[in-house]
């Protein structure tokens, strides 16, 4: 495990954690995963920050814009097909609407992002995956990618009908 990861698990997951300390420490988890080139991970130590930051609109709305750059470094930087590119765009997706819980952006530009973003999602699951062996059940089933946070990457393809379309899960013990 890396030093950052050990510091973002001092976190409860389970729960909201909020307070200056576990902002600093989700903040300073986010820097040594960008220093490592980790931007995916940088990205979802920052949400985590940003409700860590409740009840300070300044403090949450700048973890969110460097979540958010986060997952839009990976997204121009990595293959557009990558698990850890096809997990930024969903985690930027899903975020986008965060940004009018701290500010006054109109609502229409943030819905027109979110259906922008959404499109660009399936164009990225309908280009990569319809060849796959898995082609006749990705859309129905989903598929989930596993993440240990730390630059290991696995796409996997649910025998069930997943709850989301895509899932985003951390595995360490799967690598």
């Amino acid at each position: 495990m890396s030093a950052a990861r050990d510091l973002f698990l001092e976190i409860p997951s389970w729960r909201v954690a909020a307070g200056d300390d576990a902002y600093d420490k989700l903040s300073r988890s986010a820097d040594l995963w960008r220093k490592s080139g980790q931007h995916f991970s940088a990205g979802l130590a920052m949400l985590a920050a940003f409700d860590a930051a409740w009840g300070q609109p300044d403090r949450m709305l700048e973890a969110l814009h460097l979540g958010l750059a986060d997952f839009e470094r990976v997204i121009s930087e990595q293959d557009p097909s990558s698990p850890a590119s096809i997990a930024a765009l969903y985690k930027l997706r899903q975020s986008t609407d965060r940004i009018s819980w701290v500010s006054d952006v109109d609502r229409a530009t943030i819905s027109a992002r979110i259906r922008e973003l959404s499109s660009e999602l399936g164009q990225r699951l309908f280009s990569h995956f319809r060849n796959s062996e898995h082609a006749n059940s990705y859309l129905v089933r989903g598929i989930v990618i596993v993440t240990n946070r730390d630059g290991m990457w696995d796409t996997r393809f649910p025998d069930y009908e997943f709850p989301w379309a895509l899932s985003i899960q951390d595995a360490t013990k799967s690598f």
